[in-house]
């Protein structure tokens, strides 16, 4: 019984481990799918979702959004 409990013990502390670095590579990836992996800015994926979250949570009634573009050519 007692080395039954001792493994179950190993057990749960390798799960516990496994679904520790599990969450940390589902936080990096997340990180990664909006954000541009050489200079960390924020990316178009990021963009669009900010923008869609502050359209739907504004009151079109008492509130307006402006959104200023400029286009740079040739910009590298």
């Amino acid at each position: 019984l007692y080395n039954l409990l001792k493994e179950n013990l190993e057990y749960e502390a390798l799960l516990k481990e496994q679904n520790y670095l599990l969450h940390a590579d589902k936080q990096k990836f997340h990180y990664l799918s909006y954000h541009d992996s050489l200079t960390n800015l924020p990316n178009r994926s990021y963009f669009h979702n900010h923008l869609q979250d502050m359209m739907d949570a504004m009151d079109t009634k008492t509130s307006t959004l402006t959104l200023y573009f400029m286009d740079l050519d040739g910009f590298k």
